[in-house]
């Protein structure tokens, strides 16, 4: 294809890996969306809103009928893989045909690690791109193989996933792809371009403000004006005793038919087990060194070619460290916390459905209704601030005042120096 049919002056397409801080520089990059197109650069939506998941689809090596995410990307399609395959570059063309004037495009996904272990899956997606840029600048983010593991064994449990407790699987000729970085860098060196990859290692230290998002803005050139940066997404479990007890509870808790694993998690658990903060997971670092091993080959030969100012890749994982130990005490600790969590949830629950039928009620002119199901709702006297407030706002309208106040002292007292008591001592001052 001529240069006149290109769209783009360049193109960045991050390939993650997977657990490099990839969901967190995705939600930048759409959260930013407008405001890098108004400059020029295009993070396409047409393939998808964050992870561009319809491309990895249509292109990767895995099969998508064994792969839930892939089967996620067709159902957000509505068509069949054969259909995908015509239907995502369509949309494409579609989307770039609007956008004239944009010189830089950026794709994004950590499925382009994963799912594409075959030079043939490579070499299809860089054929994809030349389509539409001449230069094209591919950045990997890469940490040790032994804290990818660990990090994976993580996120699997967070995401509902029921597996055994090992956390260093068996290589084997379907998952050593995975870790092998060196095949990794080589094979989109090879479908690519020599030069155009460009591998950096993970490490939250080194970046600007610790900040993985800040770190590939500025390795992708991506104008500064503007944009704005998010806090971190999809963050681990951080506590040995949360993760265990998710675990746990990820064998006997099974999703509804046709729901994905994830949706047997309820956000106010996993808030509670993401923020205990118990001893942190650790594990057995002579399992991890032996893991590690495997790689140091490799490992040493793609330091060579692509870091040779490092004297190593990664530092090697610490022997001495040894697994936080759990106990049945931790569990029913924990399971006594997220216990009170629920009560919390449900009392905020019943205080909003009540407040609901309350203004309900007045809407119909129902005033004697309206003010008793608020004082049912005030009565309930729910943990969360911006509960109490909109119920004391209401009650305020209903000519119950007293009552407003009672609720709002009775909050700020339990819960001072807290996000909402500032806006609580101001309204309880106003109503008296």
């Amino acid at each position: 294809m001529s240069g006149e049919q290109r769209r783009f002056r360049r193109a960045i397409v991050h390939i993650g890996t997977e657990r490099t801080g990839s969901t967190t520089i995705q939600g930048a990059l759409a959260h930013n969306r407008r405001r890098l197109r108004e400059q020029g650069v295009l993070v396409p939506r047409s393939l998808g809103r964050e992870i561009h998941a319809r491309l990895s689809v249509i292109l990767q090596s895995v099969d998508p009928a064994t792969d839930a995410f892939a089967q996620g990307a067709l159902r957000g399609l509505g068509c069949t893989l054969e259909e995908a395959k015509v239907k995502v570059p369509a949309l494409f063309e579609e989307e770039i045909a609007r956008y004239p004037d944009a010189h830089t495009l950026v794709l994004t996904a950590e499925q382009f690690h994963s799912r594409f272990a075959t030079q043939e899956s490579k070499q299809a997606l860089a054929d994809f791109v030349h389509r539409y840029a001449d230069e094209v600048t591919v950045i990997a983010y890469l940490r040790p193989q032994h804290d990818l593991a660990k990090s994976i064994y993580n996120y699997r449990i967070g995401r509902g996933n029921a597996i055994p407790n090992r956390v260093f699987p068996k290589l084997t000729d379907r998952n050593r792809h995975y870790y092998d970085y060196l095949g990794l860098i080589r094979g989109y060196e090879e479908a690519f371009g020599p030069g155009s990859v460009v591998p950096v290692v993970f490490d939250p230290r080194s970046f600007p403000e610790g900040d993985v998002v800040r770190d590939f803005h500025a390795r992708a050139g991506l104008p500064a004006e503007g944009f704005t940066f998010i806090k971190t997404l999809n963050a681990s479990i951080r506590s040995a005793r949360a993760l265990e007890f998710t675990r746990l509870l990820n064998n006997v808790q099974r999703p509804s038919v046709g729901e994905p694993r994830e949706a047997s998690r309820k956000p106010w658990l996993m808030d509670v087990l993401r923020r205990d903060d118990a001893d942190r997971f650790l594990v057995d670092g002579r399992k991890a060194a032996a893991f590690q091993e495997q790689f140091d080959a490799d490992n040493e030969e793609l330091r060579a070619a692509y870091f040779p100012e490092r004297e190593v890749l990664f530092r090697a994982p610490d022997e001495d460290e040894r697994p936080t130990k759990v106990t049945r005490e931790d569990m029913v600790t924990l399971g006594g916390e997220a216990y009170f969590r629920l009560r919390d949830v449900l009392l905020e629950e019943r205080a909003r459905r009540l407040l609901a039928e309350s203004r309900l009620a007045r809407y119909r002119f129902r005033l004697d209704e309206a003010r008793d199901l608020a004082l049912q709702a005030a009565a309930v006297t729910p943990r969360d601030g911006g509960a109490t407030i909109a119920i004391a706002r209401h009650l305020a309208r209903l000519k119950a005042k007293p009552a407003a106040v009672r609720l709002l002292d009775a909050w700020i007292d339990a819960h001072e120096g807290e996000r909402f008591t500032d806006t609580a001592i101001r309204l309880r001052d106003q109503y008296r």
